[in-house]
């Protein structure tokens, strides 16, 4: 056998050996799981409350299941479908964690429980390969007691009617009224005052017209009464005393002129 063939069955036989090794270090697959159980809320009052059960269910060997049966005693609680089957394939595989859940009304504190689950490797009925199989039981839950709620008071608070701000009305100024001038009443007229009668130098003709020779300026009647209007002159009175005035005048001149008239008769 030359190098050449030599070689191939060295290499031939490394091949075997290599696949003869991969298949002794695979083996079979192994079955396993664990499950574990939580409450929230842990604690309850004394009169009990509504506490929500979680179960986890992990598959931890190297094979998948195609069933999964989780049992929880507790009066009550009704599993729902499972979540956390990542690939969609209906199976719990190798590292995958389905979690199931239930809510539970009046528990009560000192409440203990525990689940169970039984995880099969084949999906046709009922776990028949024991190899393939797996059971776990999880933890025992206590509900522990927590402080007492305070009822809530029945009477609802009178509501407080928000204050309404009153509208401050805008200060309008006051009209200031115009000054009115007060009036001034018009300053007396002051009157000149009378004329004294001009008493004519006698004549030296006696008989001269007597008439001619007197100009009686009478004073004027005309005087304003308190600014007012002037009253309206009233000629009798001063016809009179003009007549009164030449008579007189008549007299101191010519007091001798009735004498010789008197004496011519």
């Amino acid at each position: 056998m030359n190098a050449r063939n030599r070689l191939a069955a060295l290499l031939a036989a490394g091949s075997l050996v290599m696949a003869v090794a991969a298949v002794a270090s695979a083996g079979s697959p192994t079955y396993s799981v664990t499950v574990t159980k939580s409450a929230t809320p842990a604690n309850v009052p004394s009169g009990g409350g509504t506490v929500v059960y979680t179960v986890a269910v992990q598959a931890t060997g190297s094979g998948f299941f195609g069933t999964v049966s989780v049992d929880d005693g507790m009066a009550g609680c009704t599993l729902g479908a499972p979540s956390g089957d990542t690939d969609s394939d209906g199976n719990l595989d190798p590292g995958e964690t389905w979690s199931y859940s239930c809510s539970v009304n009046g528990v009560m504190p000192g409440a203990q429980n525990t689940a169970s689950v039984n995880a099969c490797h084949n999906s046709s009925g009922a776990c028949n390969q024991s190899t393939h199989d797996a059971t776990a039981t999880s933890n025992t839950v206590t509900i522990g007691q927590g402080p007492d709620i305070t009822a809530a008071p029945t009477t609802e608070p009178s509501a407080v009617p928000t204050a309404v701000p009153t509208a401050v009305p805008t200060a309008v100024p006051t009209a200031v009224p115009t000054a009115v001038p007060t009036a001034v009443p018009s300053a007396p007229v002051v009157t000149e005052p009378p004329t004294s009668a001009a008493v004519p130098t006698p004549s030296a003709n006696p008989t001269a017209d007597v008439g001619d020779d007197v100009d009686a300026t009478l004073p004027s009647s005309d005087t304003a009464i308190g600014g007012g209007a002037t009253q309206p002159p009233d000629r009798s009175w001063m016809l009179v005393i003009a007549l009164g005035m030449l008579l007189a005048s008549i007299i101191v001149m010519n007091p001798s002129r009735t004498v010789r008239e008197d004496e011519r008769r």
